[in-house]
């Protein structure tokens, strides 16, 4: 959520210094559940995030709570606190990401 105010500090060449938040209780989507998905997954199970994914098809898929399609994915990022990416480059992926997504 804090996306343009880190950009700001990267670009104007100044040291962010604020303090992260805790993950417990955050929302975390994972755009890709395949293998490094699931590997993601488990590893921020520990820290209690509220795990959320975008797959090539729904489906229930331990450990997250839903597994939705690309076509869900507006809905599904205006809930969330992170968004981590793993999808390859493809003609259907290019440029997913923009301005108005996460607006």
């Amino acid at each position: 959520r804090e996306v343009m105010a880190r950009l700001v500090s990267q670009v104007e060449r100044k040291w962010d210094n604020r303090t992260g938040q805790s993950l417990v209780g955050r929302k975390v989507l994972i755009v890709g559940a395949g293998d490094i998905g699931q590997t993601v997954a488990q590893f921020l199970q520990p820290f209690g995030v509220e795990l959320y994914a975008i797959a090539s098809s729904a489906r229930e898929q331990a450990p997250f709570i839903e597994v939705a399609t690309l076509g869900d994915l507006p809905r599904l990022v205006s809930q969330m606190d992170y968004v981590i990416n793993l999808l390859t480059n493809t003609p259907e992926t290019h440029d997913l990401y923009d301005a108005e997504l996460f607006a």
